[in-house]
């Protein structure tokens, strides 16, 4: 089973953390930068004419992007994920349930994080 987008996301949270870490405005790869503008476009839509709160949700969506990684390399749902047993992997479940509910067609990477984090907790009190 391999996971599709993850080199990508992976990419996309780099050239996004580069480009609003320095607020010097880097040319980013146009897939990343095609993802950051639809990020930014959700959170626009969320709170429009609030750009306090647009620039909050952008941050946060990064911070959940993040949270996410992070969780995927303590996990390594990359490494599971090519296994033979995949399907049955607690944890590439839980990956493939999160980013089903979250990511498909909704980019909210900070649920995709929180429902990551709740899943596993949940688990870890079953065993």
């Amino acid at each position: 089973m391999r996971i599709s987008g993850t080199p990508f996301l992976r990419r996309l949270v780099l050239a996004a953390t580069l480009a609003s870490g320095t607020g010097l405005g880097y040319s980013l790869p146009s897939a990343a930068a095609d993802a950051l503008d639809k990020v930014k476009a959700s959170c626009a839509t969320e709170w429009p004419g609030d750009f306090r709160m647009q620039d909050y949700c952008v941050r946060r969506q990064l911070d959940g992007a993040r949270d996410m990684f992070a969780w995927m390399d303590v996990h390594e749902i990359d490494r599971r994920a090519e296994g033979t047993a995949a399907e049955a992997d607690p944890y590439v479940q839980i990956f493939a349930l999160c980013s089903q509910r979250w990511l498909d067609g909704q980019d909210n990477y900070r649920m995709t994080a929180y429902c990551l984090r709740t899943q596993t907790n949940a688990l870890d009190r079953l065993n």
